[in-house]
């Protein structure tokens, strides 16, 4: 019995030395440990602000982010670190709200497609077309060619727009001025209710009783509409009963231009800009034209019979495609 106890004892005294042992490894293996796995974690860019998941928000980006902020704003940002701590702050905001977004896999959805592409498109011609044409110079001829062909676009006579009712006695007439004139000026479909109910000319009354646009001295109206609509004062005014050979004409006005008159000089700033604008658009046309050279295009025209619209919308846009233009 004594010889087994002394065993035991001896055993139990073995176990405890090797967890002595142990023990006095164990600091320095869990040192070595931490210091393989601290080796493992890449180290961060140089220029790196923070890193959401395996994004990096660097320097730029934040130079980026103040240079787009308005002039005096951006040289607050840039002087203050309190400042950009903040902008730091959203920027990680962001990144953590795309990131969200795209677990939901919004990065998908058909308008944030059609959002990207619209900008990379836009990448495109401000990198790659955009200076091709700054690098051309348009001539003071070239200026003056376009002013002369386009001369209606810089020297226009005011203009007006007016709705019309047209009306078989004064007597009805007074009545729809009355009843005109209690809608809020800007009440436009109040106005074609009105049309609708009362107006004699079918062939405006399809178009709400628009009579589209039209000069002082124009001759496709009455003499007397035509001083009527232009003693209008405000947008939304309505006219008092007009006599005509037609009839009696109720008038609100919808719209009025200013007129416009410029010189060449006072002209060549914007014509350089539209001729600019214009041979942007040529070298555009001409890409598309090699790019469709490039990649496969197939048309289903057929087709375009199933592609449905509300018809609220179509109505207005019939409407406004029959209208007479703006000279």
């Amino acid at each position: 019995m004594v010889i087994i106890a002394a065993v035991g004892m001896c055993g139990l005294g073995g176990l405890a030395c090797q967890k002595k042992k142990e023990a006095s490894r164990r600091p320095d293996e869990e040192q070595t440990q931490k210091a393989e796995q601290k080796a493992q974690i890449p180290q961060p860019p140089k220029d790196a602000l923070a890193i959401v998941g395996d994004e990096v928000i660097t320097i730029n980006d934040l130079e980026v982010r103040i240079r787009n902020q308005q002039p005096g704003v951006s040289e607050l940002y840039s002087r203050s670190l309190e400042k950009k701590k903040y902008l730091l702050e959203q920027l990680v905001r962001t990144e953590l709200l795309a990131r969200e977004a795209r677990e939901y896999g919004y990065d998908q959805d058909q308008e944030v497609q059609r959002i990207f592409k619209d900008q990379i498109i836009n990448k495109l011609i401000e990198r790659e077309i955009a200076p091709k044409i700054e690098s051309q110079e348009v001539s003071d001829q070239e200026i003056a060619d376009y002013y002369h062909a386009h001369n209606n676009e810089f020297n226009r006579p005011e203009v007006v727009r007016c709705l019309e009712i047209l009306l078989p006695d004064l007597k009805i007439a007074k009545e729809v001025v009355q009843k005109a004139s209690s809608l809020k000026p800007d009440d436009q479909a109040g106005f074609e209710a009105l049309v609708q109910e009362y107006s004699q000319d079918t062939l405006r009354k399809a178009f709400s009783g628009n009579l589209g646009y039209f000069a002082r001295d124009t001759t496709d109206l009455p003499k007397s509409l035509v001083e009527a609509a232009f003693g209008l004062k405000r947008i939304g005014a309505v006219s008092f009963p007009i006599k005509s050979e037609r009839g009696w004409h109720v008038l609100k006005l919808a719209e009025r231009s200013t007129p416009i008159s410029k010189t060449l000089p006072e002209a060549q700033v914007e014509i350089r800009a539209r001729i600019a604008l214009s041979r942007r658009a040529a070298v555009i046309d001409k890409l598309v034209a090699q790019l469709r050279d490039k990649y496969t295009v197939q048309l289903f025209e057929e087709n375009l019979i199933r592609v449905k619209v509300d018809d609220a919308v179509a109505v207005r846009a019939a409407k406004t495609e029959a209208l007479p233009k703006m000279q």
